[in-house]
C-alpha cells in the first residue's frame, strides 16, 4: 500500500510539473505563412512546430521583425488566434505599418491592449483597409499614437467603444495624416484643415463635437428622445435608438449646447424622464440640458442620472420657470467645476433637495465673492452657507431658494 501511495504521489507531482512547465513555456509571437500571405499572432508553446517564419514581438521603441525584413509588404491578412488573449504586449508600434496589401484583420478582439503604451505607426499606410474595429481596445495606458493611422487613405470607418480614451496620450502628431476617406459616425469628414493629432480621436459628436470615430454598434448608447405627442424628453442608455418614435439626440460634450436645445425642441418640453437604463450612462456634462424649458413641469427618475463624472452643470436648469421643486438628492457633484447660472431664472422654484453627495469644493468661480448659481444678485455669503448646510446634512434636508435673500446694491453700495 505504501508503494502504491508513493507511486501515486510521484505521478501527481510529475503531472503538476509538466503542467507548470507547459504554462511557463507559453510565449507571444507572430508567424508569417507565405502560402497564405497571412501573419498570425499566437500565445502558446507550439512555436517550434509551425511552418513559416516566426517572430518575437517587439518591445519598447524597437521595430518588429516582420517590418524590418520586408515581410510586411506581402501580408494580405492578419489573424489573432483566440489564445493570444492571454498575452499582454506593451507596444504595438509598427505592427501593421506599410502593409499596403492588407485586406483584413481577424480576431482583433483577442488583442488585449490594457498594458500597451505605444501605438505609434500601428496602422500607418494600410492603404487596402476600409474598416477597423477597435471596439475592444483599452487605451488607458497609451501615451504615444503618433502617425497611428497616417497614410491609410482608403480607411473610411473606425469603430471604438467607451474603453477608448485619449487621457494618457501625450504624443499624437500626424495621427490622421492623409486619412482622406475617413468618416465619423455622425458625418464628420476628414479635412486637411482639421487638426491631425488626437483632437478628433473620439466618437463623432456631430457639429458640436466632431470626431473621426464611430460608436461600436454593439455597445449601449446614451441619448435623448423627444416625443411630440406627449411633449416628453426621455433619456435612455441602450441599443434601441433606431426603433424609438420621435426625434433622438446624442448627448452633448463639454460646454456645447445639446441638439435638443439647438433644434428648439426644448421650447415644447413639459416633462423630462430618465429611464432606468440611463443609470449605467456616465455623462461628463449636463451643460444646458434643460436650458430655457419654461414649460417644464416635472422631471422623473432623476435618481437614474449618475453625475459622478460630470464636470459642468452650467445653465442646467436655466429659466425653468414652471418648476417648483427639484430632487437632486442623488447628485454627486464632487467633480463639478462649473455651476454658473445653474438655477438662474427659476422664478417659481421653491425647494431643492440635496444629499450627502452635493459638494461645491471643486467649483471654480470667476470672482470668488460672487458665484452665479441662482442669480447674479443673490447674496454670495448666504448662498455658500446654504450650500454648506446641504452638504453636511442627510438627503432629507431642504435647500431652499427663498431662504436666500436678494442682495441689494442700493442698501450696501460699499460691497457692490
Amino acid at each position: 500500500m505504501e508503494k502504491k501511495a508513493l507511486l501515486f504521489r510521484l505521478v501527481v507531482l510529475v503531472t503538476a510539473m509538466m503542467c507548470a512547465l507547459g504554462t511557463a513555456a507559453a510565449e507571444a509571437y507572430a508567424c508569417y505563412s507565405p502560402m497564405t500571405t497571412t501573419l498570425t499572432f499566437y500565445y502558446d508553446d507550439y512555436r517550434s512546430s509551425l511552418s513559416g517564419t516566426t517572430y518575437d514581438l517587439n518591445t519598447g521603441n524597437n521595430d518588429p521583425g516582420w517590418y524590418t525584413d520586408g515581410t510586411r509588404t506581402n501580408v494580405t491578412r492578419v489573424v489573432f488566434a483566440p489564445a493570444f488573449s492571454g498575452a499582454r504586449p506593451t507596444t504595438t508600434r509598427l505592427w501593421f505599418s506599410g502593409m499596403r496589401n492588407l485586406q483584413s484583420i481577424t480576431g482583433l478582439n483577442y488583442l488585449n491592449t490594457s498594458e500597451v503604451t505605444n501605438m505609434e505607426f500601428m496602422f500607418s499606410y494600410c492603404t487596402g483597409l476600409t474598416t477597423l474595429d477597435l471596439s475592444s481596445f483599452n487605451t488607458s495606458q497609451v501615451t504615444d499614437v503618433a502617425f497611428m493611422f497616417s497614410g491609410s487613405s482608403s480607411l473610411r470607418t473606425i469603430y471604438v467603444s467607451s474603453s477608448w480614451t485619449t487621457a494618457a496620450m501625450t504624443t499624437s502628431y500626424g495621427m490622421f495624416n492623409n486619412c482622406t476617406s475617413l468618416l465619423g459616425g455622425q458625418g464628420t469628414t476628414w479635412n486637411s484643415s482639421n487638426p491631425v493629432d488626437k483632437t478628433y480621436a473620439h466618437i463623432d459628436g456631430g457639429t458640436n463635437y466632431p470626431g473621426y470615430f464611430t460608436r461600436d454598434p454593439n455597445e449601449p448608447e446614451a441619448y435623448a428622445c423627444y416625443t411630440p405627442s406627449n411633449t416628453t424628453l426621455t433619456f435612455y442608455y441602450d441599443r434601441l435608438r433606431l426603433g424609438r418614435t420621435g426625434t433622438t439626440y446624442h448627448l452633448n460634450y463639454g460646454n456645447y449646447q445639446p441638439d435638443w436645445v439647438i433644434n428648439s425642441s426644448y421650447a415644447n418640453v413639459t416633462r423630462v424622464v430618465f429611464d432606468s437604463s440611463f443609470a449605467d450612462a456616465r455623462p461628463t456634462t449636463t451643460y444646458s440640458w434643460f436650458y430655457d424649458m419654461s414649460n417644464l413641469e416635472t422631471i422623473e427618475g432623476m435618481e437614474y442620472l449618475n453625475t459622478s463624472e460630470v464636470t459642468s452643470m452650467t445653465y442646467m436648469f436655466y429659466q425653468c420657470r414652471s418648476l417648483t421643486s427639484l430632487d437632486l438628492s442623488s447628485f454627486n457633484t464632487s467633480r463639478v467645476t462649473s455651476m454658473e447660472f445653474m438655477f438662474k431664472g427659476c422664478s417659481n422654484l421653491q425647494t431643492i433637495y440635496a444629499g450627502d453627495g452635493w459638494s461645491t469644493t471643486a467649483v471654480r468661480r470667476r470672482r470668488p465673492q460672487q458665484p452665479r448659481l441662482f442669480h447674479s444678485h443673490w447674496n454670495p455669503c448666504e448662498l455658500c452657507l446654504c450650500m454648506l448646510y446641504a452638504v453636511e446634512h442627510d438627503a432629507d434636508v431642504l435647500l431652499r431658494q427663498p431662504a436666500l435673500q436678494p442682495y441689494r446694491h442700493d442698501l450696501h453700495p460699499e460691497r457692490g
